[in-house]
């Protein structure tokens, strides 16, 4: 049987500083809520000023996790670049709009690698994800 071998990648750090911002959430009272609906539409969200994420409770425990995953790695990345996130009241589209689509593009990219990784069809997915989208779930 052949060894699945992994490439090694190293790199020697500018600056080892610790990164936190203004609109950085505290991950030690980070909280997850399932909600009947999310605001816009989405099937989850943070927000930074509460520490909470939230899902929509219509989906399954999959596809929660897919969501979930998205949603925390887009709220570390978009910390980590110093912008607050939607809806926190320094939040501008005009100034902000562009970083946080990136780190939303970002954390897609996290969610179906590690969903693929799974064995979990990325398409079926966001099928089930769409169908929860501007619904209300009692």
């Amino acid at each position: 049987m052949k060894s699945k071998k992994f490439k090694v990648l190293t790199y020697e750090p500018l600056e080892l500083k610790e990164k936190v911002t203004k609109y950085s959430p505290d991950f030690t009272k980070l909280r997850i809520e399932y909600s009947p609906e999310i605001q816009n539409g989405w099937a989850g969200d943070w927000d930074s000023r509460t520490n909470t994420i939230k899902i929509h409770k219509g989906l399954s425990d999959v596809d929660r996790d897919g969501v979930l995953i998205h949603e925390f790695v887009e709220m570390m990345v978009t910390t980590m670049m110093g912008i607050p996130g939607y809806p926190h009241p320094d939040y501008n589209q005009e100034i902000h709009g562009e970083l946080n689509q990136m780190a939303h593009d970002f954390a897609n990219s996290v969610e179906r690698k590690i969903l693929e990784m799974s064995g979990v069809s990325w398409e079926e997915h966001e099928k089930r994800v769409n169908m929860v989208r501007n619904k209300k779930i009692e």
